[in-house]
C-alpha cells in the first residue's frame, strides 16, 4: 500500500515517514496540493490514499479535495489540520473526505485510521476486480457489500456455477438467497431459470407445478399443463423455502433428482429433464431430517454444495453501502432530491439488530425517505415497531462488533387492579427517561388490546397521565415465570427424561418449537386472528408469520 502525504511541514513528513515504513506502507510526499495532482497524474495506479493537510501556500488541502473528487473519485482522502473542530470536521466529510484527523498527529490515532480505510479501499477493489472477472453480470450489481464472509462467498460463485452439482443455500428471511441463487445461474451456461415458492403453494398444487399434469387428472384440469421441471429443462430450477415441501412431494422430487424422470400427474409415459437444482431455506435441513420433517436421502442429494450466508448483523460494516444504494433507488423512485442521511444516523442503523436483514433495512430506508421532512435524515427520526425495539431485536454492539444484550429496564404499570411486571431493554447510551419521552411512553395512551381474558398478552397499558408505560410479553394472569414450567417443558418434551439426555441441536429444536408454537397462539389470540395486526406487533414480516403458523397447523380464525 501506497500513500501520498501531502503537507508543507518538513518535520510532519518525517514523522508520519517513520509512523508508516514500520507499519510496512510506502509513503510519498508532495508540499501542496498543485504538487499532488501532478504525482497523482503521473502515478494514479500507485497511490492508494492521500493524507492531506489544509493550510498549504498555492493550492490548500481543501481545494486539493474538491479537486479529487472531481477526478478520482474512488481515491480515499483524509484531512489532517491543527486548526479543528466539529463543524470543520463535519465540512470536510461532507465534501469528500473519509476521515478527519487533528493535529499534532498521535501515533496510534493516525495507524489506526489509516489501517481502517485502506482496509476498506482494499476490499472495495477486490470487490471490484471480482465484478469484472466475472463479467460485470446484470443480476450481480445488485449483490451489495464487501465484507470478508460475503467476498469469500462470491469468489467461489465461478466454480460452484461449473457444475451441475445441487446447491442449498442457507440463510435467515431477506438475507438475499435469490439473489445468489440468480448469480450462480448467471455464471452457469444453463438455458434458464425458473423459480417455485414451494411455501406458498399447498402440497397437491405444488406437485402439479413441478411435474405438469394430465387433462382430467383432477376435476379442474382441463387441458394439458407442462410443470416448471419441463419448462426448467437444460436450465435451473430455483427452489425457495425448500424446508416447507411435504413428504409426498419429497418422495417424486427425490426420484427426479435421482433418475432425471418424472411423469406429470395422470399420465403414464415416464418424462426426462436435465435440470439443475438450486434450493434456499431458512431452516436447518439437517436438523429437520433428524426431526423427520425431512428424507434423509433427500438432503444428501440436495446439499451436495451448501452455501451459507450471513445475516446482516453479522455483516455490519456494509449497511452503509446498503444504506446508500437503497437511499438512491428510494430518491430515484420517489423523486426526492437531496435527501441524505446524516453520521449518527447511520451509526444508529448499524447499531440495530435488523431480524429482518436486507429486506428490512430497504423498506426502513424507503420509510424514511418518504416520511422525512427535512433533505437530512437524523438519528432521533429513525425508530422501529414498538414490539420489536423492546426486547425484540434492538441490541448495542459496537461497529463492526457482535451484537450484545441491552440494557433494561424495569416498569410497571396497573390493569384491572394487577401488577404486570415489565422489562424494557433500552439503546446503549440512552436514559431512561429520555427513552420513554422520545418513545411516546408516558401518558394515558391506553391499551392496545383488551385485558378480560386471562391469556393476553400486556402490550402498553397505562395506569394515569403519571404512570411509566412498558411491554411485557409474559403472560397477564397466569402463574409465574419461576423455573418450574421451564422444567415441565423439558419434560414434556422428553429431553431429559428416563435416563436419555438428547444430543444438543434436537434438544434446543424441541424447545424453539414450543416455544414458536405458544408464541404464535398468545400473539394470535391477542390480535384476535388478525395477521396483519400480529405481523405488526410482532415484528415479523407477514409472509413469515403465516409461514410459521402454516407449519404448526394453527388456523387464525380460530382466534378470531
Amino acid at each position: 500500500m501506497r500513500i501520498l502525504v501531502v503537507d508543507d511541514d518538513r518535520y510532519t513528513q518525517r514523522v508520519i515517514e517513520v509512523m508508516c515504513q514500520r507499519a510496512g506502507w510506502e509513503v510519498c510526499f508532495a508540499s501542496n496540493g498543485q504538487e499532488a495532482l501532478e504525482v497523482l497524474e503521473r502515478d494514479q495506479d500507485a497511490i492508494h490514499l492521500v493524507l492531506s493537510d489544509v493550510m498549504m501556500p498555492l493550492m490548500g488541502g481543501e481545494a486539493l479535495l474538491e479537486a479529487l473528487r472531481e477526478r478520482m473519485p474512488d481515491l480515499p482522502v483524509i484531512v489532517m489540520t491543527s486548526h479543528g473542530s466539529i463543524d470543520s470536521a463535519v465540512h470536510f466529510l461532507k465534501a469528500g473526505a473519509v476521515d478527519y484527523i487533528p493535529k499534532p498527529v498521535h501515533k496510534e490515532v493516525l495507524l489506526h485510521r489509516l489501517r481502517t480505510v485502506l482496509g476498506t479501499h482494499q476490499l472495495a477493489e477486490e470487490n471490484s476486480q471480482l465484478r469484472r472477472e466475472l463479467g460485470q453480470r446484470k443480476e450481480l450489481s445488485h449483490i451489495i457489500g464487501q465484507s470478508p464472509r460475503l467476498m469469500d462467498i462470491l469468489k467461489k460463485l465461478p466454480s460452484i456455477a461449473k457444475t451441475d452439482a445441487s446447491v442449498v443455500i442457507y440463510g435467515e428471511s431477506g438475507t438475499g438467497k435469490e439473489l445468489i441463487a440468480q448469480a450462480i445461474h448467471a455464471l452457469s451456461a444453463r438455458a434458464s431459470m425458473v423459480t417455485v415458492n414451494c411455501g406458498a403453494l399447498p402440497e397437491q398444487l405444488l406437485e402439479s407445478e413441478l411435474f405438469g399434469y394430465k387433462k382430467g387428472a383432477f376435476t379442474d384440469a382441463s387441458r394439458d399443463h407442462d410443470g416448471l421441471v419441463k419448462e426448467a429443462d437444460r436450465g435451473t430450477l430455483f427452489l425457495d423455502e425448500i424446508g416447507e415441501i411435504s413428504l409426498g412431494v419429497q418422495v417424486k422430487l427425490l426420484r427426479f433428482l435421482q433418475q432425471k424422470e418424472y411423469k406429470p400427474l395422470g399420465s403414464v409415459q415416464t418424462q426426462r429433464a436435465d435440470v439443475r437444482f438450486i434450493s434456499a431455506t431458512n431452516r436447518d435441513l439437517l436438523m429437520e431430517t433428524r426431526a423427520g420433517r425431512f428424507r434423509e436421502d433427500l438432503y444428501y442429494r440436495l446439499n451436495i454444495i451448501p452455501i451459507r450466508l450471513p445475516s446482516l448483523r453479522e455483516r455490519r460494516e456494509d449497511i452503509p453501502l446498503l444504506v446508500r444504494y437503497f437511499l438512491r433507488r428510494a430518491i430515484k423512485e420517489t423523486g426526492r432530491t437531496g435527501v441524505q442521511i446524516e453520521a449518527q444516523a447511520m451509526q444508529r442503523l448499524q447499531r440495530y439488530d435488523w431480524p429482518g436483514n436486507i429486506r428490512e433495512l430497504e423498506n426502513k430506508i424507503m420509510q424514511l425517505v418518504v416520511m422525512s421532512e427535512e433533505d437530512t435524515i437524523r438519528a432521533e427520526a429513525i425508530h422501529w415497531p414498538e414490539a420489536r425495539a423492546y426486547g425484540m431485536g434492538l441490541v448495542s454492539a459496537p461497529l463492526g462488533g457482535h451484537p450484545s444484550p441491552a440494557p433494561v429496564s424495569s416498569y410497571s404499570s396497573a390493569s384491572s387492579g394487577r401488577v404486570v411486571s415489565v422489562l424494557t431493554p433500552l439503546p446503549s447510551g440512552i436514559k431512561e427517561e429520555a427513552y420513554v419521552a422520545q418513545q411516546g411512553l408516558v401518558g394515558p395512551i391506553g391499551s392496545m388490546f383488551p385485558t378480560e381474558k386471562e391469556d393476553t398478552l400486556s402490550l402498553g397499558l397505562a395506569e394515569s397521565s403519571k404512570s411509566r408505560v412498558g411491554v411485557s410479553l409474559s403472560t397477564v394472569g397466569t402463574k409465574e415465570m419461576d423455573g418450574s414450567i421451564g422444567a415441565d417443558l423439558w419434560e414434556k418434551q422428553e429431553i431429559v427424561g428416563g435416563g436419555r439426555i438428547l444430543p444438543f441441536r434436537e434438544a434446543k429444536s424441541r424447545m424453539v418449537e414450543h416455544f414458536e408454537r405458544d408464541y404464535l397462539t398468545r400473539i394470535l389470540r391477542a390480535c384476535r386472528g388478525n395477521l396483519s395486526q400480529a405481523a405488526r406487533v410482532s415484528g415479523m414480516d407477514r409472509k413469515n408469520l403465516w409461514e410459521k403458523i402454516k407449519r404448526y397447523g394453527i388456523e387464525a380464525q380460530d382466534f378470531a
